[in-house]
This record gives C-alpha cells, structure tokens and sequence, in this order.
C-alpha cells in the first residue's frame, strides 16, 4: 500500500533503534489519542449518520483553520465530486465575501469546527455570516459544530440553538484530528467510504518498520544540521497533503524546551513542493544552493502509468516522447530529480504509493503522524503542545482590545 522505495544513504542502526523505542514509548502514553481514532467506532458513526442527514445538501461551507481546515481540503482534493466543499479558512475580508458570492444560489450546509471552542479567526468568520444572515434557519438544519464535548463558547452556541454536535476528542490534537469527524464528515458528505479509510489507518497502525525506518532517516538529517526538509508531491491530488504535513511537522516537533527542560533540538523548516512545477523553481535552491536540504519525494503508482498518449508532432517533438503516456513523463521526471540530487549528496527518501483510494489515503494519514510520534519521543519533546503559536493569539487579543 505504501512502500519505501528508494532512499541515498544507510539508515543508522542506533538511531533506528531508538525509533523503535520510541515508537514503543508512544503507544504507551495516554496523551497519543491520535493511535484510538479507527477504532471508536463513534467518531466514525456519528460522521456517517450527520452526513446522511444532510445528503440533500450541494456544498459543504467549512469554517475552520489550521488542523480544523488542512486534512478537509486533502480529502477534497480527490474524493470530490457532485458534492462541493467550500473552506473558510482565513479571515482576509475580500477571499471572505467572493467566496459568499461564489456560493451564492446553492444549498449549503455550514461546518463550524473548532476544537477549543474559541479560536479567534473561526468565531470571527461565524459571526460575520450570523450578522449578514448568510445562514439560513433554522439553524439546527443548516449547521453542524465540530468541537470538544465541553463547556466552551461554541458548543453553548449550539447547544442554544440546538444545532447538532459531532465530537472532537480532547486527547486528540487539531493537527491530529483528520481521522475524527473533522475529516470523517466532509469525506462522508462527498461520498467516500469511511470504512475503507479506516481500514488503511488500521493498516498504518501495523507497520512499525516502515514507521522508524522514515522517522530515522529524518532524525538523521537534523544530525547533519540540514534545515530544511522538503516534501515534494508528484501527485497534483497530493499537493494539499503537504500543506498538512508542513503544519504537522511544524507545530509538533519545533519547540523551545525538551521534556527535561532542557534547550530543544534542531529540527527543520518543513517545505511543500509540487512535482515538475518546483522542478522550474526551487529545484534550483536545492541543487546549486545550500547543502542543507533533505527531500521526502511521494508518489503515486497510478499516476505513473496512466494518462493520455502523448502524440508527436513533426514539428513540436521530441521523438522520444513517441509512444509515451503523461505518466511516463511524470515517472522520468520524479526520478530525474531522485537521481540528479543523489549525484550531488544531496539525502531523500522516495514514499509510492499504489494509488489514492480510501484505503490508501487513510494509511497516508495515520503513516505520517506516527512518523511525527515517533520522532517527537526520539527527542524527548511535548510533541501535542504549540507554546509558539499560543503566543500569537494572546497577542493578537491584546491589539483588539487596543482598538477599542
């Protein structure tokens, strides 16, 4: 289902070894909620069943950002289909109002997720389409609230108004949390099988090798001091899975102080990338810039050996193209760049994938947070918490109140 199938260098035998450890550690904490998501059986009911009870509807508006937002709009990017998924997930007023009037004339079914019930930029947006009466009543039928099952501004909201809440665990991080309704309902609503997702997160959960072999060759590369990991994506239906990743790796591993209080490790700046667009862009950086770099290339098997034949011309060429499909192009590009980095010691990791069905993207999913698990615990750091991005927020109340 997923497999490694090229990697530049030896993986260090200690330094897998303390993944293995690690990977041992991790599903011994309680804090790692993330590990139970396939199997309660209620978070995946409650999407099914919400998801029925609005089938009628054509588009789904998400209001949410971050991990309530990212995982969403991976699985919009190859389930859709009749069924549109609309996000709101910025608060720039001019995206806001031409998304309205995108949307404007079809049946829309409103998702508001928050998982402390309180984030500023969601509220912001909410109230906003409360105050123009953009969502129709009543509200119970329009809307649906995805947040913790406590006492917080959001869910007290809902419950006033007697809007239907799915659960968002409190044990299971937003970053974490596409394998909970965040993720389940929208993927339900475009009709995706939530079973077969489950299924690959299931399969995920069994491959401790695979797991530590990928976190290790990346504890590798923090050893070498290199910066900057990139995750480049031969797959257009797997270019917001980066943006995912990036805030996955970005907020769980990237912290001040280790467990033991002491200063933390050096960890990378995660870096998206788009197949043969990159190539004509930061392909440049990587080869003739700074040796600080590692890539983790995915792709996708079908992908490579579909596509339409590419005719030649007489006079466009090349004759080598004669009797390829585009995915022959896409597979000799990828490797390409696998190769051209190789030669200049420039380290990767190359992840395929057969294809990208449900089974198959829910492994993708689980795959990628027990990497991150996984190497939070080789570090010894509070892989959960986001000190740094809780700062910005108290910060940004204080300047509200100011413009008072």
């Amino acid at each position: 289902m997923i497999k490694l199938i090229e990697k530049t260098i030896l993986t260090n035998p200690q330094i897998l070894e303390s993944c293995f450890k690690s990977w041992d550690k991790l599903f011994d904490k309680k804090e790692s909620g993330f590990l139970e998501s396939p199997k309660r059986e209620n978070l995946w009911h409650q999407s099914k069943k919400r998801a029925q009870e609005i089938e009628s509807f054509e588009n789904l508006c998400i209001v949410g950002i971050g991990g309530s937002s990212l995982g969403a709009q991976v699985l919009q990017e190859i389930f859709e289909n009749e069924k549109t998924v609309t996000f709101f997930d910025n608060v720039d007023p001019l995206s806001f109002n031409k998304k309205l009037q995108k949307i404007q004339g079809q049946k829309n079914h409103w998702v508001i997720i928050s998982k402390s019930g309180g984030t500023l930029e969601t509220l912001a947006q909410f109230q906003a389409l409360l105050a123009q009466r953009k969502i129709n009543p009543p509200l119970s039928e329009f809307v649906t609230v995805i947040s913790e099952l406590k006492d917080n501004p959001l869910t007290l909201w809902a419950q006033k108004y007697q809007v239907p809440i799915l659960e968002l665990p409190q044990d299971i991080g937003g970053r974490f949390s596409v394998l909970t309704p965040v993720g389940l309902f929208p993927a339900a609503f475009m009709g995706a099988s939530l079973e077969d997702l489950k299924l690959g997160a299931l399969w995920a959960l069994q491959q401790k090798e695979l797991v530590c072999e990928v976190a290790a060759q990346s504890l590798m590369s923090f050893d070498r001091k290199e910066s900057i990991t990139l995750f480049w994506t031969y797959s257009d239906q797997l270019r917001n899975f980066s943006f995912w990743i990036q805030q996955l790796w970005a907020e769980s591993l990237a912290k001040k102080k280790t467990r033991s209080g002491l200063e933390g490790p050096f960890v990378s700046t995660p870096l998206p990338c788009r197949g043969t667009q990159d190539q004509h862009s930061l392909l440049q950086q990587v080869v003739e810039g700074q040796r600080d770099k590692f890539v983790l290339f995915f792709r996708v098997e079908q992908a490579e050996k579909s596509g339409p034949a590419v005719f030649v011309d007489p006079y466009l060429g090349p004759d080598f193209l004669s009797n390829c499909k585009m995915g022959d192009v896409l597979r000799a590009e990828a490797e390409a760049v696998q190769q051209t980095l190789a030669s200049l010691g420039v380290e990767s990791l190359s992840i395929k994938v057969d294809n990208l069905k449900e089974k198959q993207v829910g492994a993708l999913f689980m795959f990628m947070e027990l990497v991150v698990g996984v190497m939070g615990e080789a570090l010894n750091i509070n892989t959960y918490d986001q000190p740094g991005v809780e700062s910005g927020k108290i910060r940004a109340q204080e300047i509200l109140r100011g413009m008072k």
